[in-house]
């Protein structure tokens, strides 16, 4: 049935450990921050993931940022 989920972040990321359990057996992409005109948030965003030991399958971002990404790509990478 659903084999995907996507995470927006259009005003902020809406993850918490509730959320996080309610996600498990489910794919999950990160719509991130930099579609919505906020790229600064992406370092906090990294963060706040981190500290949930949370890690999305895939993030969707532009071309600019993937970098920053890919700075936590052992970290994002199960």
């Amino acid at each position: 049935m659903i084999d995907w989920v996507w995470i927006g972040t259009i005003t902020t990321l809406p993850i918490n450990r509730t959320i996080k359990q309610q996600l498990k057996g489910y794919k999950v992409c990160l719509v991130c921050p930099d579609r919505w005109g906020r790229a600064g948030d992406i370092p906090r965003y990294i963060q706040e993931l981190k500290s949930l030991d949370f890690r999305p399958d895939a993030v969707m971002t532009a071309e600019n940022y993937v970098q920053q990404w890919k700075k936590f790509d052992s970290f994002f990478h199960r």
